[in-house]
């Protein structure tokens, strides 16, 4: 097994989508506001032996990326997805939740809760102790460890989500980031206190830009309607379209933002400074704690941990809420597509954990629960 420190959480043959060159990768960093010519494509998206010391996931996701690096090529030269009953879409599925679920963003994002938590709950203790919160960080020493896992086990949750490609035709191109894979949900956009961006949410939305002339969008075909009937595919020729998209990737990076050609350069800088202010620095997790009396003497303290919305609004032109689901109450919207399947994919995920099966063997799980309740009748 071949041995690289350097793990890259964003594949190289994915940037270079967005390259001018097989080398170097135009950057424009969001905190610095600075604007990098010709950065070098291998230093971008990666930690030293960031999936562990023994290179086994990296070597894992090597071969997962050769098959979605020929998969995305295809896609792009003949402008059209694979079908959805098709091998092939699965593992397009596959590789986008593992994109979302493997980068430096879901690690952070995974020790930030943590490290809310922690202090939320011990509130009082550290305050008794006289110890600052502000003092020091709780995390793992494998953050990445259970974003993957959930990713690697739950990707069939998004199974039943339609897909759609976005074909641009303007003079603004795609750009793409250090984390890529963006959930959004424009059916709960006015619910701010809860989480609605699950990958099993009703109406959720996950775009995934695949070069500066194509986007993969996966959307709840149960909640919108996209592009004409029939069709799996749109062609853009609004700009304004196309930059309400890229405001995605501007709010969701971490750090950068990368885009290919050069006459993009004074667009890049405007945007920059139209979405710094609302740019939210990091994962944005937020903490609610609600208060229960039980015998009106104790209280239970009950903690709600969830990321918030990115600070935008989602209006494109060939996205819209279905009628019949634009009567449905604001309170009366969140919740799982497929609660059955949920239950089943906790059940999978435990075994998973007890070494009976493979994280990418949902469908033999299935297969086998299904002999057990028939040998039961």
């Amino acid at each position: 097994m071949p041995s690289n420190k350097k793990h890259h959480y964003v594949p190289k043959f994915y940037l270079r989508n967005f390259s001018l060159t097989d080398k170097t990768i135009n950057i424009y960093n969001i905190d610095s506001d600075k604007n990098i010519v010709g950065g070098s494509l291998k230093d971008q998206c990666y930690v030293n032996r960031f999936y562990g010391k023994d290179s086994k996931i990296e070597y894992a996701f090597s071969l997962l990326e050769g098959a979605a690096s020929r998969l995305i090529r295809t896609i792009l030269e003949d402008n059209q997805l694979p079908s959805e009953e098709s091998t092939e879409y699965n593992s397009l599925l596959i590789f986008v939740v593992l994109q979302y679920g493997r980068t430096k963003y879901a690690a952070d994002t995974n020790d930030e809760m943590l490290d809310k938590f922690f202090k939320t709950t011990y509130r009082d203790r550290l305050k008794r102790d006289n110890i600052k919160p502000t003092d020091f960080q709780v995390g793992l020493n494998d953050p990445i460890g259970l974003p993957l896992k959930i990713s690697a086990t739950y990707w069939p949750i998004v199974r039943d989500l339609k897909a759609h490609l976005i074909l641009n035709e303007t003079e603004v191109e795609f750009i793409t980031s250090d984390n890529p894979v963006t959930l959004y949900n424009k059916y709960c956009e006015k619910i701010k206190d809860r989480s609605s961006a699950g990958l099993g949410s009703v109406g959720l939305l996950i775009f995934f830009p695949l070069s500066p002339k194509a986007l993969l969008l996966l959307y709840d075909g149960a909640v919108y309607k996209v592009g004409s009937r029939r069709s799996r595919s749109t062609l853009i020729n609004d700009q304004n379209d196309i930059m309400v998209l890229n405001r995605l990737q501007w709010y969701n990076a971490m750090k950068n933002v990368y885009y290919h050609g050069l006459e993009q350069v004074s667009y890049m800088q405007r945007e920059s400074k139209s979405v710094k202010k609302r740019r939210v620095s990091h994962s944005n997790i937020q903490v609610r704690e609600y208060l229960e009396k039980d015998d009106g003497t104790e209280r239970e303290a009950v903690l709600h941990m969830y990321k918030s919305l990115l600070p935008m609004e989602l209006n494109i032109s060939f996205l819209k809420v279905q009628r019949r689901k634009k009567k449905v109450p604001m309170e009366k919207r969140l919740g799982s597509r497929d609660p059955e399947l949920l239950v089943l994919l906790d059940e999978f995920s435990e075994l998973v954990r007890k070494g009976y099966y493979k994280g990418s063997e949902f469908g033999l799980f299935i297969r086998d629960k299904k002999l057990t309740l028939h040998s039961a009748d």
